[in-house]
């Protein structure tokens, strides 16, 4: 299944239920053949609704208006690459595949001292592959009473920002417990395509336990004893 996601907003009206399937065929081929005059299509395969409006969001060269010289387009589009695919990571696909092309030519292989006038349509194609769970799931060291978020464990779906709120869970548990200049010092993160699985290690440097010094108070102070 492939969802087609357009700039323009069409509203669909209610078809009634002794509506022709010959009618309803020639509105739906009518209806992809106008939004395609625009020039601008992002194509998401298999379908998935809500992550193709994200995508749509980042989607710079989807907004580059005619006016705008062609080099704005091919810009956008080059840093679509790793936009997009920030998103898919998010979602936990982490091995989709992005085609951006302009005018015919992936965005990606045009030299930026080519001389291009025209730059429609853009064509984004997205093919999101399987999502990837997680295999293996570390953290450390731990300070006492730490509690790691649930979707950060083996089996569940992998994600960027699953990966991130285990990071913060750690850090924060560490500030609690008088380490306030703790940081994650390293990062190993693998996947594993063939498996759909992301082994994901995390270390952290809790660094010193920071204490109050002595605290002194002058004689002509405001502040009450």
């Amino acid at each position: 299944m492939e969802t087609l996601i357009q700039m323009t907003q069409v509203h669909h009206n209610r078809l009634r239920p002794k509506t022709s399937w010959f009618s309803v065929c020639l509105i739906c081929f009518l209806l992809f053949s106008s939004l395609q005059a625009f020039g601008q299509t992002l194509i998401v395969s298999p379908q998935n609704d809500e992550l193709s409006e994200r995508l749509e969001a980042e989607a710079l060269s989807l907004r580059v208006e005619d006016d705008e010289p062609p080099s704005d387009a091919i810009a956008a589009a080059r840093g679509d690459y790793a936009r997009l695919l920030a998103v898919t990571y998010e979602a936990g696909f982490f091995g989709a595949e992005i085609s951006i092309r302009l005018a015919g030519r992936e965005a990606a292989e045009i030299d930026v001292f080519d001389t291009i006038r025209n730059v429609r349509p853009v064509d984004i194609r997205i093919n999101l592959g399987a999502p990837f769970r997680f295999g293996r799931t570390e953290v450390s060291p731990l300070a006492p009473q730490t509690n790691l978020p649930e979707k950060f464990a083996p089996g569940a779906i992998a994600s960027t920002e699953a990966i991130r709120s285990a990071g913060t869970s750690a850090l924060e548990a560490w500030r609690e417990a008088s380490h306030a200049k703790a940081r994650v010092s390293s990062q190993d993160i693998v996947a594993r395509h063939r498996q759909n699985r992301l082994d994901v290690q995390l270390r952290i440097d809790p660094g010193p336990a920071l204490r109050f010094g002595a605290l002194n108070v002058p004689d002509d102070s405001s502040v009450r004893a």
